[in-house]
Order: C-alpha cells, then sequence, then structure tokens
C-alpha cells in the first residue's frame, strides 16, 4: 500500500468528511502513521501473522487467533480498515448511478433506494454507543449490518460495501442528527468505487483487497 497515493486521496475528499481536524488528526496521524506502522511491527514480530499478506486476510482469520493477538487486531486494524473503506467511500459530490448492479440490487432488495436509506437511518438510531453500520453482501445477498465499536465485516467474512462510521465524534460537531449526518454520507458517496468494489465480488466471490486498491 502506497502511503502517498491514500494520502491523496484524502486531501482531495477533505470537503466531504466531517471536519478538517477529524479527518487530519484521528485518520492521517492515527490511522497511518499508528496502525500501519503497527501493522508492519506484528508482521515482523509475531510469526503468528506473518502468514497473512493483506489486512483483510489477517481480519478474516481474527477469531483463530491467540487471545492477546485477537483483540489486538480487532481493535486496531480493524479501526485502520473501517476509516479507510470509509474515506475511500467519500467523495465531492455523489453520482448515483442508477444503470449500475449495485442500485439495481439495492432497489430490489429493499423496495427502493430511499426506503433503503430509511432502514439505515431507523438502524442508526437504535445504536448506542459507538459502531459503524454497513451495507454487506453474503452468499449473494445485500444486508445491513450493525457493528459495535471497530468490529467490521471482515471479521464475520461478509463482503463490506458501504460503510457509515456513527462514532460521535464523526457527526456530532456538525450535524444537528443522525438523519442530517446520513443524508450527507449519501450525498457524497462514490459510486464509481463501491460499484467496483460489488462488481469485483459478483464476478470473484471472495473479499476486495482495498489495501492494494490503485488509487491513482
Amino acid at each position: 500500500m502506497e502511503e502517498n497515493k491514500i494520502n491523496k486521496v484524502l486531501v482531495d475528499n477533505l470537503v466531504t468528511i466531517i471536519s478538517n481536524n477529524t479527518a487530519i488528526n484521528s485518520y492521517l496521524k492515527l490511522n497511518l502513521n499508528i496502525f500501519l506502522n503497527y501493522y508492519q511491527k506484528m508482521l515482523k514480530n509475531c510469526h503468528i501473522l506473518n502468514k497473512f499478506d493483506s489486512i483483510e486476510k489477517l481480519l478474516n482469520n481474527a477469531n483463530n487467533l491467540e487471545p492477546d493477538n485477537k483483540i489486538c487486531v480487532r481493535e486496531n486494524y480493524g479501526g485502520f480498515m473501517n476509516h479507510l473503506y470509509f474515506f475511500l467511500s467519500l467523495t465531492k459530490k455523489s453520482l448515483i448511478n442508477k444503470d449500475g448492479q449495485l442500485y439495481k440490487d439495492i432497489e430490489e432488495k429493499f423496495q427502493n433506494y430511499n426506503f433503503f436509506i430509511d432502514i439505515i437511518k431507523k438502524k442508526a438510531k437504535r445504536l448506542f454507543g459507538s459502531g459503524w453500520i454497513w451495507l454487506v453482501s453474503h452468499k449473494n445477498e445485500l444486508k445491513i449490518m450493525v457493528f459495535f465499536n471497530e468490529d467490521n465485516p471482515w471479521h464475520k467474512e461478509y463482503f463490506p460495501i458501504i460503510a457509515i462510521d456513527l462514532w460521535e465524534h464523526s457527526y456530532v460537531e456538525k450535524f444537528l442528527s443522525k438523519d442530517d449526518y446520513i443524508d450527507f454520507i449519501f450525498e457524497n458517496l462514490n459510486f464509481q468505487f463501491i460499484e467496483e468494489v460489488y462488481q469485483y465480488y459478483l464476478k470473484n466471490n471472495k473479499i476486495f483487497e482495498i489495501t492494494k486498491y490503485k488509487l491513482i
């Protein structure tokens, strides 16, 4: 993974992030500098992790690790991947691809696109504490899933498609409600990226490794 490419995407998309300070401090400084360095350090020093060549595969196998490694992987690498996917799935202005397979499958599964967003809003209101809401694909079926703290679809071997950060610091300073925040996310959703991810799942039936994704 090339750090400078990730940084460029974040800089280009800063206007879509909840606040500039949050983006710079929690993502660039914390996620990249700590999580990536920690990941490399663990690969080097912990024999059991050496067999995994991506963070996605590591998270897929987190439940099979020793207890200390399991907790560390779920919290640190889980947090890194959640934020990485979240940032990549935002853009300056969303252009909904109504001809794309994902949009069609969302309409088929959830009656229509707006009703799909309403379901997410209802689940968000029921979430107490910190966590994430994801649209995932599992056995060729779309599902809306709630994950607490830094748990995520990779832990469950689900295919992640859309991520919404519901940690309080993501929205409380700028938005009056979770509904307003979620509307903002969908107004700035990078359909080109998530459609590419979804098409990969449909074609290959395996995890799309975003840590190897060529951003530019």
